[in-house]
């Protein structure tokens, strides 16, 4: 299935340590979803175009940059504040452009 230009393969995983359906990786992009939770077609097709938004947006990415600079300034308050909003604003957006 192709989604908004996306050439890339992503590879689909189960996982019995997952309990929601996740995006990961950024070298070899792939889905995790939870082991022995059976979905129907619109849902899984709800979770793959959510995930692969994550993977268009660059998320974990960007995650990645929030997380490094949170630790270099581990004792500022505003930081963290924008870090936890930073990961609301991601799942927001994705849920706004899945819907």
């Amino acid at each position: 299935m192709k989604f908004a230009g996306i050439r890339r393969k992503i590879s689909l995983y189960a996982n019995d340590e997952c309990h929601s359906p996740v995006r990961i990786r950024i070298v070899r992009p792939a889905v995790l979803l939870p082991y022995g939770v059976e979905y129907d077609e619109q849902e899984l097709r709800m979770i793959f175009i959510h995930e692969l938004t994550h993977y268009r947006h660059h998320d974990l990415a960007y995650k990645i940059a929030c997380f490094a600079i949170r630790i270099i300034h581990w004792f500022n308050p505003c930081v963290k504040n924008l870090v936890e909003h930073y990961e609301e604003w991601a799942e927001t957006a994705c849920d706004i452009s899945t819907c």
